[in-house]
C-alpha cells in the first residue's frame, strides 16, 4: 500500500528475473546514503526469486506492493490521461509501464528514483531548490531515427564512424581488457557520430514537480508501440524546453560510460571513471545473460572491473549486515 510520505530513494519492480545485481543496486545506495528512507515498489505478483528473498531480508529498504491503478488514482484530474496509455502497454513491458509510474511517483511523493541497474558510487548530488534534477549520456546520433524505422540511417557517414568506433573499442574490451585505450582515443572524436540526451534512469524531483507535471501531460499522448516514447526521448524532449529549474547534470555523473559501451563496466579493467561520478547505469538489457548467471561467487565480470569492485563491494557489505543480525 502506498504511504503519504515521501521516501528519498525508491526503486520499480516488476517480474520474476531479479538479478543478484538488482540486489546490490539496493544495496549500494544504502552504503552511500546510510541515513536514508529507501523503498521498493513492487507491481504484479510478489517476485519468484532467492535474488529477491535476499534484498527483503537485507535491511538495506522497504519493499512495497503498489498497484498501479490506485497511483494513478492519487494524481490530479488533469493528469489521470496516462491511465489510458498505461493500460494500452502489453504487461510484459515493464520499462515502459514503469516510465510512467515513477513520473507519478515522483510527482505525487517527490524524492529519487533509481533504476535497479543503477549502482551508486557515493552520496547522491543535492537537488537544492531545483525542481527536478536529471542527467545526460552519450548516445549515436541515428539511434532514435533507428526506431523510428528511419532506414536511411543505415547509409549516412556518422552511422559508419559510430559502428567502426563500437567495433574497436568492443575488441579492444573484450580481447585486451581496454589495454589499448581505444575507447579514450576515440571519444575525442566521438562528436562526430555521438550526442547527449536526457536519461530516466535517475531522476530527482520535489514533490508537485512541474517538470514531472509536463511528463505525465505529454505520456498521455505518446504512441506505445514506439520504444523509449515514454522513455529517454520524452524526457529528453521536454529537458529542451525547460526551465532554469530543471537542473541536468553532465554525462559524468551518472553515465560517465555510454549504454552503447556499458560492456566496458563489466571487461575494461583500465576504465577509470571522472571524479564527478556517482552512480554507474549498467543497461541490464545490454547483459541478460550475464546478469541470469551472476552470484555471490561469480560477477560475470572481469576482476577489477567497475562491476566487478562495486558488486563484491555491496556483496560484503550486506554479509556484514546479515552477520550482525545473526550474532
Amino acid at each position: 500500500m502506498l504511504s503519504d510520505d515521501s521516501p528519498d530513494f525508491f526503486f520499480l519492480w516488476s517480474g520474476d528475473e531479479f538479478s543478484h545485481l538488482f540486489r546490490m543496486a539496493v544495496r549500494s545506495v544504502r552504503m552511500h546514503n546510510p541515513s536514508a528512507d529507501i523503498r521498493v515498489y513492487v507491481t504484479g505478483r510478489w517476485p519468484d526469486s532467492p535474488n529477491f528473498e535476499g534484498m527483503t531480508s537485507d535491511g538495506c529498504a522497504s519493499v512495497i506492493r503498489i498497484d498501479a491503478d490506485d497511483v494513478i488514482d492519487l494524481l490530479p484530474a488533469h493528469l489521470r490521461g496516462v491511465a489510458d496509455l498505461y493500460r494500452k502497454l502489453p504487461t510484459h513491458a515493464h520499462s515502459a509501464r514503469s516510465n510512467i509510474l515513477r513520473y507519478a511517483l515522483l510527482y505525487l511523493h517527490g524524492g529519487v528514483y533509481l533504476d535497479t541497474d543503477v549502482l551508486m558510487l557515493g552520496a547522491f548530488p543535492e537537488r537544492g531548490e531545483a525542481d527536478a534534477l536529471i542527467g545526460t549520456e552519450r548516445v549515436w546520433k541515428g539511434d532514435g531515427d533507428r526506431v523510428a524505422g528511419d532506414a536511411s540511417v543505415w547509409l549516412r557517414p556518422s552511422t559508419w564512424g559510430w559502428a567502426v568506433s563500437w567495433a574497436l573499442t568492443r575488441a579492444d574490451s573484450y580481447f585486451f581488457a581496454g589495454a589499448l585505450g581505444l575507447a579514450h582515443r576515440l571519444a575525442r572524436i566521438s562528436d562526430a557520430w555521438m550526442t547527449s540526451q536526457a536519461n530516466n534512469a535517475v531522476i530527482s524531483a520535489r514533490r508537485e514537480s512541474r517538470f514531472m507535471e509536463r511528463l505525465l501531460l505529454s505520456a498521455a499522448h505518446a504512441d506505445p508501440s514506439v520504444r523509449y516514447s515514454t522513455g529517454p526521448t520524452l524526457i529528453d524532449t521536454e529537458l529542451r524546453s525547460a526551465g532554469p529549474d530543471v537542473v541536468a547534470l553532465g554525462c559524468d555523473s551518472f553515465y560517465s560510460v555510454p549504454p552503447g559501451e556499458s560492456y566496458r563496466l563489466f571487461e575494461d579493467v583500465g576504465l577509470s571513471l571522472p571524479p564527478d561520478a556517482v552512480a554507474i547505469h549498467v543497461a541490464a538489457s545490454n547483459h541478460p545473460v550475464r546478469l541470469s548467471r551472476m552470484s555471490p561467487s561469480d560477477t560475470q565480470a572481469r576482476r577489477g572491473s567497475v562491476v566487478n569492485r562495486v558488486v563484491e563491494s555491496a556483496w560484503g557489505a550486506v554479509k556484514g549486515v546479515e552477520g550482525a543480525a545473526t550474532r
